[in-house]
C-alpha cells in the first residue's frame, strides 16, 4: 500500500441510514470504532432519515461504550427528497443518499461505508493511502461482462472487460469532487437514465467512476452472502452483507451461521433490550414482506443439493 503521509490523527467517516436499518447502523459504528487505531480520532458524519432525538442519543451511547474520543455530526437529509421518483431498494431510497455526501462534508478525505457491514480492520491507513490523484476509490470486484446491467453499460460505450465495483465502501475527496463538478454530472446522468438504475446509486457511480477510480484493497469490501459456502474467515477487513435476508432479518441466525461476529458485536452496543432483541424490534417485522422474494431464493438455495 503506497502511503502519501506517515501518520494521521483525525479521519472522517460517513454512513447513511433510515430507521429500518437502525440496528445494523449501531453494529457498523461500534465495530469501526473498536478496531480503529488508538491514536486516531474519528469524526462520524451520519445522514439519517426518520431518526428521533432519542434514537440519535442511542447512537451516541453505543459510541460511548468504546470509551474513546470521537466526534459525531448529524447531516441534514433535506436534499434526499430529490430521489423519490427513482427506483427504490425494498421500498427505500436511502442508498442514493451517499451521492449527497461530498456536498455536505468539508473534509480532505471521507470514507463512506454501508450500514450492512461489520469491520474487523483498522481503517486509518486509508487516509494516508496515495490515491494517484483519483477523486474516488472503490474495491474493484468484477467486469461489465459479469454485471447484471451488462447491456446497459454496453449501450453507454463501456467494454465487456471494463471494471465494476460494489459501492458499499467509497473513499472520496470532496474538494476534487467539487473541482470536477461531479454533483452536476450525477444529476445529468440521473435525469437521463433514472428509470434504468437497476442497482440504484451503484449504477450511477460505476458509470461515472469505475474507469478512473483508485482501486482499494479487496479486504475493505469483503462480500458475505446468505448462502452455503459464504464465510467471515478471510482475515481482517470490512465484511459486507450483500443480498437479502441479512443477519438481523427474520431467520438471520439460521441463514448466517458464519455471521457470529455480527451478533457478538450487537451485544456490545448500547441499544435497548427491545431493539437488541431483534424480534421485538418493529423494523424486524416491517422488512419481512419486502423480502419475500429473497427468502424464497435463499430457501431454494439451501434445499438444493450441494455442487
Amino acid at each position: 500500500m503506497a502511503l502519501k503521509e506517515t501518520r494521521v490523527t483525525t479521519i472522517a467517516v460517513a454512513l447513511c441510514s433510515d430507521l429500518l436499518m437502525e440496528v445494523p447502523l449501531h453494529v457498523a459504528l461500534a465495530s469501526l470504532l473498536a478496531h480503529l487505531s488508538s491514536t486516531v480520532e474519528p469524526h462520524f458524519y451520519l445522514l439519517l432519515t426518520g431518526f428521533s432525538d432519542h434514537a440519535r442519543d442511542d447512537l451516541r451511547r453505543t459510541l460511548d461504550v468504546q470509551e474513546r474520543a470521537y466526534k459525531l455530526t448529524f447531516l441534514s437529509d433535506e436534499a434526499a427528497g430529490m430521489f423519490r421518483d427513482f427506483p427504490s431498494l425494498h421500498g427505500s431510497h436511502t442508498a442514493y443518499n451517499r451521492i449527497l455526501l461530498p456536498d455536505l462534508i468539508d473534509e480532505p478525505r471521507v470514507l463512506y461505508i454501508d450500514v450492512d457491514t461489520i469491520s474487523t480492520v483498522d481503517i486509518a491507513p486509508l487516509f494516508i493511502q496515495d490515491m494517484d490523484d483519483c477523486v474516488t476509490g472503490f474495491v474493484i470486484d468484477g467486469t461489465v461482462a459479469s454485471s447484471l446491467e451488462r447491456s446497459f453499460f454496453l449501450r453507454l460505450g463501456r467494454g465487456l472487460d471494463s471494471p465494476m465495483f460494489n459501492s458499499g465502501v467509497m473513499l472520496f475527496n470532496p474538494a476534487g469532487w467539487h473541482q470536477l463538478d461531479y454533483s452536476q454530472q450525477v444529476k445529468v446522468f440521473m435525469g437521463k437514465y433514472g428509470a434504468q438504475l437497476l442497482s440504484h446509486d451503484q449504477t450511477i457511480l460505476n458509470a461515472l467512476f469505475a474507469d478512473n477510480c483508485f482501486h482499494l484493497n479487496r479486504s475493505f469490501n469483503i462480500k458475505v452472502y446468505p448462502k452455503r459456502g459464504s464465510s467471515m474467515s478471510k482475515g481482517q477487513g470490512i465484511y459486507h452483507f450483500l443480498g437479502s435476508p441479512k443477519p438481523w432479518d427474520m431467520g438471520g441466525k439460521t441463514l448466517f451461521p458464519h455471521a457470529k461476529p455480527w451478533f457478538d458485536a450487537l451485544e456490545k452496543t448500547a441499544l435497548p433490550f427491545s431493539k437488541k432483541t431483534l424480534w421485538l424490534n418493529s423494523s424486524y417485522w416491517k422488512r419481512v414482506p419486502r423480502l419475500l422474494g429473497s427468502y424464497r431464493r435463499v430457501i431454494q438455495s439451501v434445499l438444493s443439493p450441494a455442487a
